[in-house]
């Protein structure tokens, strides 16, 4: 909406130009002018309020999502723990089994108890080294 306003004797000639229609008021000057401070004010205190209202929104929601960020968080920190335990808890009943009877290398494919079980239990992952190829591999890749 195009508004284009112009102080003519006394009056205000406004033009209000809406898509093709054109509109033409002329008010008087005090008129305008009251109008137009109690609609500025109205807004910029419901702007203010709207804000505040905002604000406050959205430092109750914020408080919200860190709180289940946090609780998320320490879910799957419990959940990582659990499966280092498990991988490490397999790793080790794999190096009984290469202890006994050797593994096979996923890299080379050769049957060896010449394989270097490398724990690293509880801290992180445990795995394994091929000294015939020298790659090294954990239980999924077997």
């Amino acid at each position: 909406m195009l508004v284009c306003c112009a102080k003519f004797n006394g009056l205000v000639q406004c033009i209000t130009a809406r898509s093709t229609a054109y509109f033409t008021a002329s008010l008087p000057t005090e008129f305008l002018v009251g109008t137009a401070t109690k609609t500025l004010l109205n807004r910029a205190d419901a702007a203010s309020m709207i804000g505040a209202l905002q604000s406050k929104t959205r430092k109750q929601l914020i408080e919200q999502l860190e709180e289940e960020l946090g609780e998320l968080q320490a879910t799957m920190k419990k959940d990582s723990e659990e499966l280092k335990r498990t991988h490490n808890h397999r790793c080790d009943e794999l190096a009984r089994s290469l202890r006994t009877t050797g593994l096979t290398c996923p890299g080379c494919g050769q049957h060896s108890k010449d394989i270097r079980f490398i724990d690293k239990s509880p801290d992180t992952k445990s795995y394994f080294i091929c000294k015939a190829c020298g790659r090294s591999f954990r239980p999924e890749d077997l």
